[in-house]
């Protein structure tokens, strides 16, 4: 088994490249981590959908990962195709729970090491396929702030918002969040965009 020392992590359901980081992850410093590697195919599935690794084959990588400062042991891997890496966080039943990039300094030595690594087959079943996004994480938590605020809102700010987003002026209140909750679930960019700016501007108001 081969390990890599001394790496950060930054696990969440969702994977977001080391550039989308933030200050209120939980990044975590890993004593150490073994690395499978594998194919191109089965790393795209890995990093885009979410799925189960049999848990047969994960049985060697049980509690193989460790922390710096304490002395519990982690069900997480890092599967690589030599060009990219992903770190995971698996259950006994093989679920992959949470996934995290790798700074590119730790990739590149991952990458480096997985070159003397026999690659290996890990079988695995796609349980739900994610529908490809190309909204960066900010706008992925902008677009569920609003999802789960817009009944909340002000109607003058609605009003205000929906001009803003069609160019057009609108009274029924109905109307206008039906329409840009149809445009947010949409990933229209600029609409969250424009929602992102009014929330900014409420935001500097109530100061």
């Amino acid at each position: 088994m081969t390990y890599i020392h001394d790496i950060f992590i930054n696990l969440n359901y969702e994977f977001f490249e080391f550039y989308e980081w933030n200050k209120k992850d939980n990044i975590e410093h890993l004593k150490r981590i073994p690395i499978i590697r594998t194919n191109n195919k089965t790393l795209f599935n890995i990093i885009n959908n979410q799925l189960i690794i049999n848990p047969l084959f994960l049985k060697n990588y049980y509690q193989k990962s460790e922390k710096y400062h304490n002395n519990h042991h982690y069900n997480y891997i890092i599967i690589t195709n030599c060009i990219c890496a992903i770190a995971i966080s698996f259950n006994e039943k093989g679920n992959i729970l949470k996934k995290s990039s790798l700074i590119f300094e730790d990739e590149e030595n991952v990458c480096l090491l997985a070159r003397n690594i026999k690659a290996n087959k890990i079988p695995y079943t796609i349980i739900k396929k994610e529908k490809a996004s190309n909204l960066t994480r900010f706008q992925k938590e902008c677009k569920k702030s609003m999802l789960n605020n817009i009944q909340k809102m002000d109607n003058n700010c609605l009003k205000y918002l929906y001009y803003d987003c069609f160019n057009q002026k609108e009274e029924n209140i109905s109307v206008i969040t039906n329409s840009l909750v149809r445009e947010l679930k949409d990933n229209n960019i600029d609409i969250i965009n424009k929602c992102h700016n009014l929330i900014n501007i409420i935001y500097q108001q109530n100061k």
